[in-house]
């Protein structure tokens, strides 16, 4: 947008406002937003309380990003409105609404993010894994780990797993560590090769954690019969 039709819309004030947020909608999902999100900027709470506004429309990719510009330029005061939408019949819907919660910090968004993480939709409690790490969500991070299973591994929970591994990798946190020592001890499963895939993710994911935590797992991988794991530790020592 030219310097000119920035302020032609400004003169002609909050009307703009939403088809501006129609037109945010359009442009988010791709990223090329920046411009319109600048110009919604200047409209200050008149846009965020439109954009509260909107969240009742019955196109699920709309709301999500009506949740994302509020997310970006609202504050906590928004949370009881953002609230009532939290069982919202689409999951990802429902994980943007708890991640801005959780954003804004707001008193049920922990207890939120609990349910959301034990939820029989897979991409709902895979959300909630993402969301837990990204917000470094100490309470439940050793939920989140009693999760990892070994015995049973079909493809949906391998990529669980995998994704438990890697997020809290991404954390550090050692009290996660017992868990993954438990992990590593496993020897029997009806699925032994993805057990094996595991554990090498496992430890391709300790780079984090401070080292004298993972003292003992690094013992452990040097004495794998996995050349895998032998080439991560080695390198994980020799840091």
């Amino acid at each position: 947008a030219t310097p000119d039709i920035i302020r032609f819309l400004h003169s002609n004030g909050p009307q703009n406002v939403p088809w501006l947020l129609d037109l945010y909608a359009e442009l988010q999902p791709s990223g090329k937003e920046g411009t319109v999100l600048e110009i919604l900027r200047d409209f200050g709470r008149v846009a965020i309380n439109e954009a509260l506004r909107k969240l009742s429309d019955t196109k699920d990719k709309y709301v999500i990003s009506m949740i994302r510009y509020i997310r970006a330029e609202g504050d906590p005061s928004c949370s009881p409105n953002i609230k009532q939408f939290v069982e919202h019949r689409n999951p990802e819907v429902k994980m943007e609404i708890i991640a801005t919660l959780l954003e804004f910090e707001d008193a049920d968004a922990v207890m939120l993010l609990r349910k959301a993480l034990s939820s029989a939709d897979k991409l709902e409690s895979a959300q909630a894994v993402i969301l837990t790490c990204r917000y470094r969500i100490t309470d439940i991070v050793e939920e989140m780990m009693s999760m990892l299973k070994t015995f049973w591994i079909s493809k949906a929970i391998l990529s669980m797993n995998e994704l438990i591994i890697k997020q809290a990798g991404e954390i550090g946190d050692p009290r996660v560590v017992p868990y993954l020592e438990q992990f590593v001890s496993k020897t029997w499963s009806l699925f032994p090769r993805r057990l094996r895939s595991l554990k090498v993710t496992l430890f391709e994911s300790l780079s984090k954690y401070p080292r004298e935590s993972i003292e003992r797992l690094l013992l452990t991988g040097k004495e794998s019969s996995d050349t895998r794991i032998q080439v991560v530790c080695k390198r994980l020592t020799e840091k």
